[in-house]
């Protein structure tokens, strides 16, 4: 008999007063962890920790806003009524779009940036790898809530789920496929792959979050074309599919354009623009080497005049010693 992958036998639990939604703990961690492992990221750039503070809240901020409004307006007969407006407020019970909260933050990163004058393509690039990570942790929330999942399976990977939770017509199944852990799955290895491209192909100055966002769409719509909740279909295809089809396409023309007009990655990226002190500063690696090599005989000329003060002081030190004896 096959050994099915059993939902969660509870979504909620009770703190006091307080009633824990398992799937806002899933959303909270995955936060937390974009929020820190980005913020590695950026430091190691030079970035200042009160700008990034600032910075990842209003990315976590304008995604999470972004996420709800998305979902909203793709399932708009569910919400835009005069009874059940109000659940529009509700996102503890579910009913986010990760589209909607990469767009929505990065249009936050982007606004920040342009006030702060920070690099916006380095910025973004900065987030590309933890994003892929934290989504795959947010997803176990789908788990919790016994939702998104696929298409009726038998495989022994398939996840039984609550007849409750089972869409119109799908009642009398009780296995399905787990698409959440399949775009998990696909999250995690995108991790590696971008950390690829960062350091061996030096995926830089926004090419890492271009890369990103085609690596994500392209396994989202095909992950997407199994699943069975029910979303508005415009021309018989799912939304979302519509979404990360046209998405993937605008990004990979973004990622030619920036491998041909700006290769290599930024070895200081958060330089201020227009900052008089930074723009002499190296702008690639072997920038920085190439000035190192400049600065090589100024640096031995000086240490050459140290030794030879230094000389001439011992001697002169010497023949005064002399003298007095």
């Amino acid at each position: 008999m096959p050994a099915f992958i059993p939902s969660p036998p509870v979504s909620v639990f009770s703190l006091g007063p307080l009633t824990i939604h398992i799937y806002s703990l899933c959303l909270i961690a995955a936060i937390v962890l974009a929020w820190v492992w980005a913020g590695k990221r950026a430091e190691s750039r030079g970035m200042d920790p009160d700008t990034y503070f600032n910075l990842a809240f209003t990315a976590v901020v304008s995604g999470i806003i972004g996420a709800r409004i998305y979902h909203v307006l793709t399932e708009h007969d569910r919400y835009f009524n005069a009874e059940h407006w109000v659940n529009i407020f509700k996102v503890w019970n579910g009913g986010i779009g990760i589209i909607g909260a990469i767009t929505g933050g990065a249009l936050g990163v982007w606004a920040f940036c342009r006030i702060k004058k920070l690099n916006v393509p380095a910025v973004l690039d900065v987030f590309a790898p933890a994003l892929p990570a934290a989504q795959a942790v947010g997803r176990l929330g789908n788990w919790v809530n016994q939702e998104v999942f696929g298409e009726p399976t038998e495989l022994p990977w398939g996840l039984e789920i609550d007849r409750v939770h089972r869409p119109a017509g799908y009642e009398e199944f009780a296995t399905f496929h787990p698409t959440f852990i399949y775009e998990g799955l696909w999250n995690v290895l995108g991790v590696g792959v971008l950390l690829l491209l960062e350091r061996k192909l030096k995926f830089g100055k926004g090419k890492l979050f271009s890369a990103y966002v085609m690596w994500y769409t392209f396994g989202r719509f095909f992950i997407e074309l199994i699943r069975i909740d029910p979303v508005n279909a415009p021309a018989g295809m799912r939304i979302n599919n519509w979404a990360t089809a046209l998405i993937f396409v605008a990004a990979a023309v973004l990622l030619q354009v920036q491998l041909l007009k700006f290769p290599g990655s930024d070895a200081h990226p958060f330089a201020v623009v227009g900052d008089g002190d930074s723009a002499g500063a190296p702008e690639t690696a072997d920038d920085e080497a190439k000035e190192h090599e400049l600065k090589r005989p100024m640096r031995d000329q000086w240490q050459a005049s140290i030794r030879k003060i230094a000389t001439d002081r011992a001697v002169a030190a010497i023949g005064n010693n002399s003298a007095d004896d």
